[in-house]
């Protein structure tokens, strides 16, 4: 094995690459800015209406009290300035630096993971460490402290009591279902969580007894109580703070529905609907079903999941976009509430347009950092799980360039012996039939 592999080798490239380049260009222009415009009320045009001190504007109004409303909607949406969104508008913003990180990191942490794998793909002989992966657990631990920075806003701050009552609430349902959920997960999901337990007892067993202590497992039967309180209370933490996410992402599915062509709905909901599939996939009688009514092996099944999750991830950032221009579109149909609203004074309209170009950065990272998540925890069990894509589809499958050092030589009559006694045997067992 090299000290400086090509996964070493790769990784230091990457590191050096990112710091340079991330210090001149972000992805997130790309991948989140370009094409996408945000609203600001035109001070210049915000003013109080003068009475109108013509005769006839008296007998008029009272006559042509729908088409004013119409005319008021309209002047409403004129008095909005549409500007294209970049970095530097959003400079200043809360989250900003935390979504250009995120985003430019993860971008990176792919790309040397796709590297590393087409490399162990054509040279499957190679035995370096797979570095690629550390740069996928730092991804998912940089997207999971994002999380935990915007649930801890919701946690903190004084106005925002409703938001706080609603986590705690919710915590505590997670954890009560999800601690129901892992006593029957054995026999309705296809997770088998007694069988890790007992592999994980006696892993560490086999540790303590090689170091020369006593087994703190002794007896294998051992209910794993306290493992699954500390599971419990960590996937319903999880839950929690994913929870806003999820509500934020439902409203803007549910207002890029109002507005949108039959297709873009198909594509919406397919979207939306896509984890619930996966998530059936994991149903142990769904998946008994499925092997038993289809030439599908347990490893194909396996790479189905995979491809399913693959497939909403890139679903879901193809509607990205069109989700970001519904929220960044929501002064255009607040304004004509504000302009009724004859107690909201100037400067209070102006910030309640604002807000949504400066809650941008928290919708995206809202919106991104689950899926992100998702694809990076399910990478992860690819590469944990040695799940080989190409050669579960395709089993004769092979590339490998590196070159075999030893030939077998055969000399005739072993041959001729070899084939005679396989031909014999064949007649022979055929005969017996």
């Amino acid at each position: 094995m090299a000290i400086f592999g090509f996964h070493f080798v790769l990784t230091l490239i990457a590191a050096t690459v990112f710091t340079k380049v991330t210090a001149r260009f972000s992805f997130c222009d790309l991948a989140v800015f370009k094409g996408l415009y945000y609203y600001l009320l035109d001070s210049s045009l915000i003013k109080i209406k003068q009475p109108v001190t013509e005769k006839s504007a008296h007998n008029k109004k009272r006559d042509k009290n729908k088409r004013n409303d119409l005319t008021n909607e309209t002047n409403s949406e004129r008095r909005l300035l549409k500007i294209p969104l970049t970095a530097a508008a959003l400079e200043g913003v809360p989250f900003f630096s935390s979504l250009t990180w995120t985003l430019n990191y993860f971008i990176f942490a792919l790309l040397v993971y796709f590297i590393s794998d087409a490399f162990t793909l054509f040279f499957p002989s190679d035995q370096d460490h797979n570095i690629s992966l550390i740069w996928l657990l730092c991804s998912l631990a940089f997207l999971i402290n994002v999380l935990v920075k915007l649930t801890a806003v919701k946690m903190s701050a004084e106005e925002l009591h409703a938001e706080r009552n609603l986590l705690l609430c919710f915590g505590a349902l997670f954890f009560l279902v999800f601690l129901i959920a892992m006593a029957f997960v054995d026999e309705v999901m296809d997770i088998t969580f007694q069988q890790g337990y007992n592999h994980f007892t006696s892993s560490v067993n086999d540790y303590l007894a090689s170091q020369g202590y006593d087994n703190i497992f002794e007896n294998s039967g051992k209910s794993p109580l306290l493992l699954v309180i500390v599971l419990s209370l960590m996937f319903s933490t999880f839950a929690t703070i994913m929870l806003f996410p999820n509500i934020q992402y439902a409203s803007l599915y549910l207002d890029s529905l109002k507005d949108c062509s039959p297709h873009l709905k198909v594509s919406l909901h397919v979207t939306f609907f896509l984890p619930l599939i996966g998530f059936f996939t994991f149903i142990k009688a769904v998946k008994t079903h499925i092997l038993e009514t289809s030439s599908i092996s347990e490893e194909l099944f396996d790479i189905l999941r995979i491809f399913l999750i693959v497939a909403w991830c890139i679903m879901r950032y193809a509607t990205a976009k069109y989700h970001f221009q519904t929220f960044l579109d929501k002064p255009k149909y607040k304004i004509y509430e504000f302009n009724k609203d004859v107690r909201l004074k100037e400067g209070e309209c102006e910030k309640k347009v604002a807000y949504f170009a400066s809650y941008f950065c928290v919708t995206t990272l809202q919106y991104l950092v689950p899926m992100f998540i998702t694809l990076s925890s399910t990478l992860l069990l690819k590469n944990l799980g040695n799940t080989r894509v190409f050669n579960a589809i395709m089993p004769t499958f092979s590339l490998s360039f590196i070159p075999h050092n030893h030939t077998e030589t055969y000399t005739g009559e072993n041959t001729i012996v070899d084939s005679g006694t396989l031909i014999s045997g064949d007649l022979s067992s055929g005969g017996k039939k």
